[in-house]
């Protein structure tokens, strides 16, 4: 196995320096920002979804579902 077997740990990485407070306060509104941005575009898409279901139900409902046979009575 070798190298993939590596625990994270012993991965050597490049220090970064401490953020000041400032910085720090402008990161979290940054995250905060992005992490809005996806529960939006969470929203948006299962609206969409949710409509285009509804859209596929109403055709089944109103036609039958696609692969039913006629009856033959």
């Amino acid at each position: 196995m070798g190298a993939q077997d590596q625990n994270e740990d012993s991965v050597t990485r490049p220090e970064r320096p401490p953020l000041s407070a400032a910085q720090a306060r402008e990161e979290t509104a940054g995250l905060r920002e992005a992490i809005k941005d996806v529960r939006r575009s969470e929203a948006a898409f299962a609206a969409l979804l949710r409509d285009a279901h509804t859209a596929r139900a109403c055709i089944f409902a109103y036609y039958g579902l696609p692969y039913a046979k006629p009856s033959s009575t």
